[in-house]
């Protein structure tokens, strides 16, 4: 036995090894993102302030927005168990502003205005970034309110005088960079990685048509020149959507976004660059705490929450988070001549990281035949759910009514289901376990493809050739859109060709029903009737699962929460 001054002598020698062992390996280095813009990066989404007259009584305002029981659970990293709000210790900002710098742990306040009242999309695209990566985060912002591409910003290689703005940019993020020490002492002695630049900016532009018809040229040179200027020729890049004004954009806005989208599209930047819709986070003055500033998402603090969500998202697919995305692949190629066609018929591909031979899922948005995207938050929350667990999924739009009519948007399913059956293996997908599935009228879209041979025959496949189908929340019996194109009411139930129920038999593929205990009126009833149907057909495969605590939105909006018993029972059901 040693003596008690050998013994410490002992572990005075450990302790010494180990802190020079420890002192000789570096230390990770801290992820840089440049998070540059104008009014909309500045941060616009009101937390806390509620006068009835200035802000609308508060709607749409951080703290009512997170405290709505179907969407609480989005919220529940923000605050802790005292309901203070959350202050990172990996993840840290750097703004400055018109009155000095601020600096610090994440958290809100970030934004242009003093005090702790708003938040910008720096506030969830941390959280986002900062779960994912082991070492710390520093989001370096730089935005001014009103300011455009094709002047302020303009960058050198566009040609024409250089925006005095896009040298400001660079002049701040360098800055931030030295003063790292001064400011976040945490983490002094590490090396500073820039690992992503985020753009989110476009209205002056919009409004001016000629910047506006310059705009996609001037953001591809912008993407080289920063990554000129910080050495960095692969630099990821994320450009948010302009996505004010929701689905009902005027034409400048509509004609910017595209703009946009091209830029990002270019073959030169596959893979390194990606544009991230934001349109479908807009939502109406009436609801929101700003009623008279569209231009800045009327304050909404959800909006801004979800557009940094998206943005954070974004980023880590083009670092190789889990999964990539595909996105806009036609998956129709006859009837070119038709340009709503080609517009709509499109899809994303959500690919597991280091998949081979992965199930894949091809998912139909909900909407009621007449609205809905495959860039809605609910399916694009579901596509990466599913794709870091494993799964490839194909998130698809199709035709709408009343530009489209039945069966138009049926027909369109089955062509994205075929495409998948015949492709999805170029993508390093399992051909022979393509699982089709959706919510609502995206359940009903799945359905009928599952179950009518003829819609896959058209393309030389058969549903027999499915793993499975997967709906969620669907309407068995004529949809009603479909009745209201027919001049039929929405109350009058109709089976025939256009019923899921008109087509049970046998020869189906596996099914798994899904509804929830507080769904729409109805139809709880209507996918017992055809549980009931299919086994009485002598349909061996078929389940029937109602969720409990959930209504028709909560169904699918709540699939990425933890142990949800939904995507416990898609994913089970795929892995059977």
């Amino acid at each position: 036995m040693l003596c008690r001054s050998h013994q410490f002598a002992v572990l005075l020698t450990v302790f010494v090894l180990t802190a020079i062992a420890g002192a000789a390996q570096p230390s990770a280095p801290v992820r840089v993102f440049i998070l540059a813009g104008q009014s909309n990066m500045e941060g616009q989404g009101v937390v806390d302030l509620d006068h009835p007259q200035y802000y609308n009584g508060g709607k749409g305002i951080l703290q009512n927005v997170m405290a709505a029981p179907q969407s609480a659970w989005r919220y529940a990293h923000i605050r802790d168990a005292a309901g203070a709000w959350v202050e990172r210790d990996d993840v840290f900002v750097r703004f400055k502003v018109r009155d000095g710098v601020k600096h610090g742990k994440l958290s809100i306040g970030f934004a242009g205005y003093p005090g702790k009242h708003h938040i910008g999309p720096e506030f969830q695209f941390g959280h986002v970034v900062g779960e994912a990566f082991a070492e710390p985060v520093l989001l370096i912002k730089t935005a001014w309110g009103g300011k455009s591409l094709f002047a302020d910003f303009r960058p050198p290689s566009a040609g024409g005088a250089t925006g005095p703005f896009y040298q400001q940019m660079l002049a701040e993020v360098d800055e931030a960079l030295k003063a790292v020490p001064v400011e976040f002492p945490q983490l002094a002695n590490r090396a500073l990685d820039i690992s992503g630049f985020v753009w989110f900016q476009g209205w002056n532009d919009m409004v001016n048509a000629e910047a506006r018809a310059e705009y996609e040229t001037n953001l591809v040179h912008l993407i080289h020149d920063v990554r000129q200027h910080f050495e960095k020729p692969k630099l990821p890049v994320v450009v948010g959507e302009l996505g004010n004004g929701g689905r009902q954009a005027s034409e400048a806005m509509r004609a910017l976004r595209q703009a946009q989208w091209r830029a990002t599209a270019r073959a030169e930047f596959a893979g390194t660059v990606a544009f991230a819709p934001t349109h479908e986070f807009a939502r109406p003055a009436k609801e929101s705490p700003n009623v008279g500033h569209g231009h800045h998402w009327y304050g909404n603090a959800e909006s801004y929450f979800l557009i940094g969500d998206e943005l954070g998202k974004s980023m880590l697919e083009l670092l190789g988070r889990k999964h990539r995305v595909v996105r806009d692949i036609a998956y129709r190629q006859e009837g070119g001549a038709d340009p709503y066609q080609r517009a709509r018929c499109k899809l994303d591909l959500y690919l597991p990281a280091n998949a081979d031979k992965a199930p894949v899922l091809v998912w139909f948005h909900g909407g009621g035949l007449t609205a809905g995207s495959k860039d809605r938050v609910e399916a694009t929350g579901l596509a990466r759910f599913l794709a870091d667990r494993g799964v490839m999924v194909a998130n698809v739009n199709y035709r709408l009514s009343p530009k489209a009519k039945y069966p138009a948007y049926v027909e369109d399913a089955a062509a994205a289901v075929a495409w998948a059956l015949q492709h999805a293996g170029d993508y390093r997908g399992d051909v022979k376990r393509v699982f089709v599935g959706g919510h609502s009228a995206g359940a009903y879209l799945a359905l009928m493809v599952a179950l009518d041979p003829d819609l896959l025959e058209k393309h030389q496949c058969r549903p027999q050739q499915l793993a499975g189908a997967i709906p969620v929340s669907g309407q068995t019996d004529s949809h009603w859109t479909v009745r209201s194109e027919r001049g039929i009411g929405r109350d009058q139930q109709v089976i025939d060709a256009t019923a899921p129920l008109a087509h049970v038999t046998a020869q189906a593929p596996p099914m798994l029903l899904i509804c929830a205990d507080r769904d729409l009126p109805g139809r709880v009833a209507l996918n017992e009737q055809l549980a009931q149907a299919m086994v009485k057909a002598g349909h061996q495969g078929t389940q029937l699962h109602v969720i409990p605590d959930r209504n028709h939105v909560s169904l699918v909006t709540w699939i990425a929460k933890p142990q949800d018993p939904t995507s416990k029972r898609i994913l089970a059901f795929i892995a059977d």
